[in-house]
C-alpha cells in the first residue's frame, strides 16, 4: 500500500537572497531509501523561508526522513 509523507522545515538566508534545492530521502532504520521528494525554493535577504516535500512510498516499520541534499 502506498502512502502520502511529508517532511517540512524552514531555510534562512544572511544579507543576500539564496535559492535551494531540498532533497529528502525517506528512509529504512537501516538506511535503505525507500522514497524521495525534492522541492525548491528561493529566500530573501535576511528572512526565512518555509518549505515541503512529499513523498509516496510503501513505508517501513520506522521509515525516517533524513535531508541530504541542500544546495
Amino acid at each position: 500500500m502506498w502512502t502520502r509523507w511529508q517532511a517540512a522545515g524552514t531555510a534562512s538566508t544572511g544579507d543576500k537572497a539564496a535559492g535551494y534545492t531540498i532533497t529528502v530521502f525517506f528512509t529504512t532504520s537501516g538506511g535503505t531509501v525507500i522514497g524521495t521528494g525534492q522541492t525548491k525554493v528561493t529566500v530573501k535577504p535576511g528572512t526565512n523561508t518555509t518549505w515541503k516535500v512529499d513523498g509516496a512510498f510503501h513505508p517501513a516499520p520506522d521509515t525516517r526522513c533524513v535531508v541530504r541534499g541542500v544546495g
